[in-house]
């Protein structure tokens, strides 16, 4: 299942480059995926080079973005998690390109976050319910995904 979600990214359009810079679609998945798994990574506060590594990785693994590509693609997605105002901007991009299977591979991904750090932070919590909320998960799979996430040798 998670190969699948994988190769979704894989196969989206390849990055537009211009003048130096990629640019991205609003409603690029990769981008709003980014931003959100951003978010997540900075919320409690903290700057941990474990989540760093572990945004690399999935950007890398999931997206198929090699070098310096990956530098500049985490900095649109801190910009663009810098300039939202709901997380609806980016889970409404989201919900219309994954189905219900590679919805729940990406909750997974946010927990994976989460816990990168080894830590649950309560504001880490709160912005997980509120997402999986906003892409229509419910609570037995965001445990599901959870558990499976904090039991994962990340």
């Amino acid at each position: 299942m998670l190969e699948r979600f994988k190769s979704l990214f894989k196969d989206m359009p390849a990055i537009i480059k211009g003048s130096g810079s990629e640019l991205f679609d609003a409603d690029d998945p990769r981008l709003a995926a980014a931003a959100l798994l951003i978010h997540i990574m900075t919320v409690d506060g903290e700057k941990h080079t474990k989540e760093r590594q572990r945004l690399e990785q999935i950007l890398i693994q999931s997206y198929g973005i090699k070098g310096s590509e990956v530098v500049r693609f985490i900095t649109k997605a801190e910009n663009a998690n810098r300039e939202m105002i709901d997380f609806s901007v980016f889970t409404d991009v989201l919900n219309q390109h994954f189905n219900e299977d590679e919805k729940r591979d990406f909750i997974r991904l946010m927990w994976e976050m989460v816990y990168a750090d080894g830590d649950l932070h309560e504001n880490e919590d709160c912005i997980m319910w509120r997402i999986t909320d906003l892409m229509g998960i419910k609570e037995p799979e965001l445990s599901i995904a959870q558990k499976a996430a904090k039991s994962n040798d990340i």
